[in-house]
């Protein structure tokens, strides 16, 4: 038995066949439960997230497992097997465990670092637990996985900018409107703006925290269930945010009022469409996050209108730092050698776990606690480098 990964993300499909992929929770729950179906799995659980749809499962023959994950695939979603193949990229054994480790750190999302996806892994996992489609093996992986995001996060700079989707889009948004974006300027506000999120759940909540922070003058919130839009107004004004609800059926009405739009439903049909901008006066920004998509591409061909998407941040999405990024490849690395059972266990320290530490009583009068392993860390590297050299003198024919 050994873990198996196929999956379809923003780097190896595009947003009109990942939409076609992603899954609800139901949808996930549902997929999990046929997969067991097949004699070839005996482990499953789906990450499905706006730039990802990943099956991680146990199974007992490689090309079997693939081929019985693909059909299942196609039987959900109904798009062709060749379709899918196409984009589909497939891990197998230690290759699988590391990329779930990779996935849960952040280090493989369009925006490096961001930290939503470690609660995505997790509620995956949670899902598939509560399910009881999980096992030893995918408990054992996502324990480690989610280890070593936090880890990432903690041990490293990688998310200092708060990067996440949601800011990343309200990045984009900001600079085509003309307000700085991400640049350290005075312009970089959205004081005297106000934005309509359509949306209640995780991410129509960070969307309704970040806009506050950028300084938005009112916020109007819309969601087919009213309670759950009344709690997030209610957490808005509590941060000093003005907030008001309206009801979802007249969210084309409240476009007259607003200057940004952000709508992360997950809904099965378009919230906004040309339609409903055909009457807008006044420029009007509209930010999708949800997959399958809430707004209608269309919508843009109005005057004034237009849309950030997951497609369009596709083409400028950025990476961090590549010295960020190696701090946290070689935590990936040393937690994957872990989980294989070569490595040493995340309970024990390391090395350059004490190093880490250490430096943070360098100047606190016990600098002994960074002294004695560096010492240890220094010693070692000599000791292999003289072995080295004593070796290639005694043994290389050419230095006798």
């Amino acid at each position: 038995m050994s873990v198996l990964v196929v999956g379809m993300s923003h780097r190896s499909a595009p947003v009109s066949v990942l939409e076609q992929v992603s899954m609800t929770d139901e949808a996930c729950s549902a997929t999990t439960r046929a997969l067991l179906d097949r004699p070839s799995l005996t482990e499953a659980m789906i990450v499905s997230t706006c730039n990802r749809v990943e099956v991680y499962a146990v199974t007992s023959s490689f090309h079997t497992g693939v081929n019985d994950v693909v059909e299942v695939l196609h039987q959900e979603s109904g798009l062709p097997t060749e379709v899918l193949r196409r984009h589909l990229y497939v891990h197998h054994a230690d290759a699988a465990a590391e990329h779930m480790l990779v996935v849960a750190s952040g280090l493989d999302s369009m925006v490096v670092g961001e930290q939503q996806i470690i609660g995505q892994v997790r509620s995956a996992y949670q899902q598939a637990n509560s399910n009881n489609t999980v096992g030893r093996t995918l408990h054992a992986l996502a324990q480690s996985a989610l280890h070593t995001g936090k880890r990432v996060h903690s041990e490293t700079d990688i998310d200092d900018a708060g990067a996440s989707m949601v800011s990343f889009a309200c990045a984009e948004a900001m600079r085509r409107m003309g307000l700085g974006g991400d640049n350290n300027t005075e312009n970089n506000t959205l004081e005297g703006k106000t934005a309509l999120v359509l949306g209640a759940g995780v991410m129509a909540s960070l969307a309704a925290t970040h806009l506050g922070k950028l300084g938005v003058d009112k916020l109007i919130v819309a969601n087919r269930t009213r309670s759950r839009a009344e709690i997030l107004a209610e957490h808005a004004r509590e941060a000093g945010v003005p907030a008001e609800v309206v009801d979802f059926a007249d969210r084309a009405a409240a476009l007259a009022r607003v200057d940004l739009v952000v709508s992360a439903t997950g809904a099965d049909s378009f919230t906004i469409t040309a339609d409903d901008v055909a009457n807008v006066t006044h420029p009007v920004m509209l930010i999708d996050l949800s997959l399958p998509r809430d707004i209608d591409d269309t919508v843009t061909d109005q005057d004034g209108v237009s849309l950030v998407n997951i497609e369009s941040l596709h083409q400028t999405q950025q990476r961090n730092p590549d010295e960020q990024q190696s701090q946290a490849l070689a935590i990936v690395a040393e937690s994957t050698l872990s989980y294989l059972g070569v490595g040493l266990p995340p309970t024990q320290p390391s090395l350059g776990t004490l190093i880490r530490i250490g430096q943070g009583f360098l100047f606190s009068g016990e600098w002994w606690i960074l002294l004695f392993p560096s010492l240890m860390l220094l010693a070692l590297a000599l000791s292999v480098n003289l072995v080295g050299d004593w070796l290639r003198d005694a043994l290389d024919p050419r230095l006798h």
